[in-house]
């Protein structure tokens, strides 16, 4: 059995628990580094990721593969939300606000930014 060479591939990404964790992590970043905190980025990347893959298996998917591949973004998107509700309560429960992460270098030290916090 050979070692991965990358964390994320095309074959793990492709599965419904890979691409609700590239969900999650996409957007917990773009929300630490940005200050996005909207829960939108997290249904455009998921809605985005799956229509993309639908595009991946044909030049011009039809309609309702394209439907398919919308409907399909909603399900990682709210697979997705669960995964950072856990992360957050777990963190919240280790007594840190949002995992104890801290502000990124850019922001004021008196701010905390952590990095899983409630989308909503």
């Amino acid at each position: 059995m050979n070692a991965p060479q990358q964390l994320v591939s095309l074959d793990s990404i492709t599965t419904f628990g890979g691409i609700s964790v590239a969900v999650v992590g996409v957007t917990n970043a773009v929300k630490y580094a940005l200050g996005w905190s909207a829960p939108w980025v997290a249904l455009l990347v998921s809605v985005i990721c799956c229509v993309g893959g639908a595009f991946s298996r044909t030049a011009i998917p039809n309609p309702f593969e394209i439907g398919l591949a919308v409907v399909n973004g909603c399900i990682v998107y709210s697979s997705a939300i669960g995964m950072n509700t856990l992360a957050t309560a777990a963190g919240n429960k280790l007594g840190t606000p949002g995992g104890g992460a801290t502000a990124g270098w850019a922001a004021p030290h008196h701010e905390r930014r952590p990095f899983f916090t409630h989308w909503f």
